[in-house]
């Protein structure tokens, strides 16, 4: 059954290929090997200046359209409404298409990628030759350089909290179970990391298992004929095979247990049920874990609650936002995600922003 849905399913166009509507105009300069960039982020601190007295780091991870503004907008306005601006610093970072780069005249060393490789943690290509990658630009290794830079510059640091919605939701579970922060945090006694996705279209799972059709709580090897329609299903970033570059330093059971020690909430909006031709929510390896993004939360939530459990491991944390949908705002202002990233006494107000 799946086999055939996969074989009729129309990939739609890929909503990155229009041009970023927005490009942050402030710049962290970056050198990753005999790399030297400068990052596009949207920030509420200087990003040069020590910040004494900031206590908690939020970065905000944008989905497909890249509209790094958005999501800084919404968790800003968020920490606003807990009254702890002043102990926050906000910081979303910008992973750009070289067609984004179009509209400026003169484009500094920005880095970009290419077809959601930001997502996979992918090095950054090479602008003037598109089919060379810029070995050690990962778009993780940048992430883990981004939230250094701020550690150094916030000597009360506590936590750091990375989240992201739709895209940017896959992007920070990968990250999670990947990260070299976790290890050297661990060992050097530093911030605690947390992790905050919100509807993704996919997940990474850790063996070749996906939710049996039209189950939330069973898991077998997919059948056959579904194998052989979609045989990517367990590449890196749906699996662990054929991991290269920043996300194979670790190997299979070293990043299933990173994930699974991880401080992680998923919250999923229960109105997030379209079956659309996105090229990536309705990607055969998306649809093998799921046939919406809701269906897909619950049964990975369930497999990795399973996982935990076996484990002796404490589980993460899961929530549902009734009667939202792929709506990045109402995800990330909502309680569960309030919570998480400022505490019980984060102010929300229920239907404040419906």
């Amino acid at each position: 059954m799946l086999a055939a849905l996969f074989s009729g399913f129309a990939v739609g166009q890929d909503v990155s290929a229009k041009p970023v509507e927005v490009i942050a105009t402030e710049r962290l300069t970056l050198r990753l090997g005999e790399e030297r960039v400068e990052l596009p982020l949207f920030t509420s601190h200087e990003l040069y200046q020590d910040h004494p007295g900031v206590t908690r780091l939020v970065v905000g991870i944008h989905g497909a359209t890249r509209r790094a503004d958005v999501i800084y907008k919404a968790l800003r306005q968020d920490g606003e409404r807990s009254g702890q601006l002043d102990s926050t610093w906000f910081i979303a970072p910008q992973f750009l298409y070289r067609h984004d780069l179009d509209s400026l005249d003169n484009p500094p060393e920005i880095p970009v990628w290419r077809s959601m490789g930001w997502v996979r943690g992918d090095d950054a290509r090479d602008p003037d030759n598109w089919a060379n990658y810029r070995s050690g630009l990962s778009s993780y290794a940048v992430l883990d350089e981004v939230i250094l830079h701020a550690t150094e510059r916030c000597p009360d640091l506590q936590e750091i909290a990375i989240a992201g919605h739709s895209a940017g939701g896959q992007t920070v579970q990968r990250y999670a179970a990947t990260t070299k922060l976790m290890q050297q945090f661990s060992e050097d006694d530093g911030p605690q990391l947390r992790f905050l996705m919100a509807n993704p279209a996919g997940y990474l799972y850790f063996d070749d298992r996906r939710p049996a059709p039209e189950s939330v709580t069973d898991y077998a090897l997919p059948e056959a004929s579904a194998r052989e329609a979609c045989p990517g299903y367990n590449d890196w970033h749906w699996g662990l095979d054929g991991r290269e570059g920043y996300v194979a330093w670790l190997d299979a059971e070293a990043i299933t247990e990173q994930y699974l020690c991880a401080d992680v909430l998923l919250v999923s909006g229960t109105a997030d049920t379209v079956v659309n031709s996105e090229a990536i929510s309705g990607s055969c390896e998306a649809m093998l874990q799921g046939m919406n993004r809701h269906q897909r939360a619950k049964s990975f939530h369930e497999y990795i609650t399973r996982l935990q459990t076996e484990r002796g491991l404490a589980l993460h944390g899961y929530a549902e936002v009734d009667s939202v949908g792929h709506q990045l705002w109402k995800m990330l202002t909502s309680q569960p995600a309030s919570e998480y990233l400022f505490g019980k006494d984060s102010g929300y107000i229920p239907g404040e922003r419906d």
